[in-house]
């Protein structure tokens, strides 16, 4: 259930009538993230339902895309070429770029948010999309991205 990277943060509720500790066990290494037992309590299921709406929302904006139109500088290996932001969100941005870069490839990044800021300095690994390539910014907000020298890919 949790192997597919879509449902790795889905709140999971198991509703069982077996009391039996081994079978709560079984359901939690299934990959659920809550057992109830039959008869459902209501108040119980209300406060359940209300503690996994901040986790949901949480997961919302991790994912949600925001469209940016700004200069990136790309840096791979000794090659370097200028592209364009597409979006942003949390875990990346979306480039368009003037040519292919390998899937996997560790991607030095200054990104020109305006020309009154310094760019934001950053490393990231490229991961497929649609016509374009999005680079997957592993600790782009982070301190630890600080050297982006030190990074690599996965």
């Amino acid at each position: 259930m949790r192997e597919a990277g879509f449902n790795r943060m889905t709140p999971v509720v198991l509703v069982s009538d077996d009391q039996n500790p081994h079978a709560m066990s079984q359901g939690f290494q299934a990959g659920a993230s809550f057992f109830l037992y039959k008869p459902i309590d209501r108040d119980r299921l209300l406060r359940l339902v209300r503690a996994t709406q901040g986790a949901m929302e949480h997961e919302r904006r991790r994912t949600r895309r925001v469209q940016l139109k700004s200069k990136v500088h790309l840096r791979i290996g000794p090659q370097e070429m200028e592209g364009e932001t597409v979006d942003v969100s949390m875990d990346g941005l979306l480039v368009k770029a003037p040519k292919a870069i390998p899937v996997g490839s560790s991607v030095n990044i200054r990104l020109h948010l305006s020309a009154d800021v310094k760019p934001v300095i950053a490393a990231g690994c490229v991961s497929p999309a649609p016509i374009t390539w999005a680079f997957i910014l592993a600790g782009w907000l982070s301190k630890k991205a600080k050297d982006s020298r030190s990074f690599s890919c996965p």
